[in-house]
């Protein structure tokens, strides 16, 4: 896209006077040379800056963009600065000459003719108040996500985070966006025009929260209710195991076992892997003294510490694995029964003093 610059009415009007103010401009710099600078530097800014502007009267504003950007970086002066903003502008590289027209306000007019210089500020600034209004700004939005959760890229550009939910100035064109959020990839093609404000939307899915399903054991049906009270003038019977007083002492017994009965199982289980691993490091360290150290005669203090090593951690495994044994199968013996109380019938306990019998009859 190529658009009309307009330096000023003057220009307009005498372009060739503009064209030799500015040569004029550019040639004087070398009065300064003693002062400030490096001459090569200088000599090469002066005939970059001389053949970007004849290339942009003629029309070729690409090799004047190339051409006037780097004498402008080889020696930043007001006229080489207004000069690159232009040939920018021309390219629609908008938000590039704005820039360059401030940074040839900010610089110092103090060089070559300060007359031109000064002029090339005044022209940087109209030039400038012009052209804002027209940039145009794009503002990306995201849902389901915060900023710092995703890479976000404008035309192989990575944007700052900061940037999201702000209207950021982007040169008019067709603009290539993608988003990213871990496997979640977004793209969206977007074209802008002179004064065009748009936004552009990214949705991403909202994070699964997991549930956790608590699964709680049925309660054991209670037999049919049996006759508590005596009639009067007979004896008390038992007590049945469908009273209130029997079915909480059932409810208790039961929580009581589902507690203890997992414990006693992974307490077990432990137990056996200490004692499979004390056997296992056993056998390494019986084949690496076997190995390192002939006849009981290690060949290097790292071989005997690696050994020392083996033999304690075989030896730790074994005690804390039988420790968790014993414990496991002490609790799974003293674990109480399911159904403590039983209208009829035979219960069996275990202990430590030994076996008992009870029973209903």
């Amino acid at each position: 896209m190529r658009v009309r610059c307009r330096p000023s009415k003057t220009h307009l009007r005498l372009p060739i006077l503009h064209f030799m103010i500015a040569l004029s401009a550019l040639c004087n710099a070398r009065t300064l040379a003693q002062s400030t600078g490096d001459d090569a530097s200088r000599a090469a800014a002066r005939e970059l800056g001389e053949q970007g502007i004849q290339a942009y009267w003629a029309k070729d504003f690409a090799s004047a963009d190339e051409k006037l950007d780097r004498a402008y970086r080889l020696f930043a002066t007001p006229t080489l600065g207004l000069w690159s903003a232009r040939a920018h502008a021309q390219l629609a590289h908008w938000v590039e000459a704005a820039e360059r027209y401030r940074e040839a306000v900010r610089t110092s007019g103090a060089v070559g003719d300060s007359a031109a210089q000064k002029q090339a500020q005044l022209d940087a600034t109209e030039e400038l108040n012009e052209l804002l209004p027209r940039i145009p700004s794009v503002t990306i939005q995201l849902e389901g996500a915060e900023p710092s959760e995703v890479e976000i890229i404008l035309d192989g550009i990575a944007v700052p985070n900061a940037m999201v939910g702000t209207a950021r100035p982007t040169n008019p064109g067709v603009h290539q966006l993608a988003a990213v959020r871990g496997s979640e990839h977004h793209e969206l093609r977007i074209q802008l025009v002179e004064k065009d404000h748009k936004s552009a939307r990214f949705a991403f899915r909202k994070p699964v929260v997991p549930v956790v399903v608590v699964v709680v054991p049925p309660v054991a049906a209670s037999s049919p209710p049996v006759k508590i009270a005596a009639e009067p003038g007979e004896a008390p019977g038992p007590l049945s195991a469908a009273s209130p007083g029997a079915r909480d002492e059932v409810a208790k017994s039961s929580s009581t076992h589902d507690v203890l009965l997992p414990v006693s199982v992974v307490a077990m289980s432990l137990g056996g892997g200490g004692l499979i691993a004390s056997g296992v490091t056993a056998v390494v360290a019986a084949n690496k003294h076997s190995a390192d150290c002939p006849k009981h005669a290690c060949q290097s203090t790292e071989s005997l510490h690696a050994y020392q090593s083996l033999k304690t951690a075989s030896a730790v495994s074994f005690y804390l694995g039988a420790a968790f044994a014993v414990g496991g199968f002490v609790t799974w013996l003293v674990a109480p029964t399911t159904s403590p109380v039983h209208e009829r019938g035979v219960a069996w306990a275990f202990g430590l003093s030994g076996v008992a019998v009870d029973g209903v009859f």
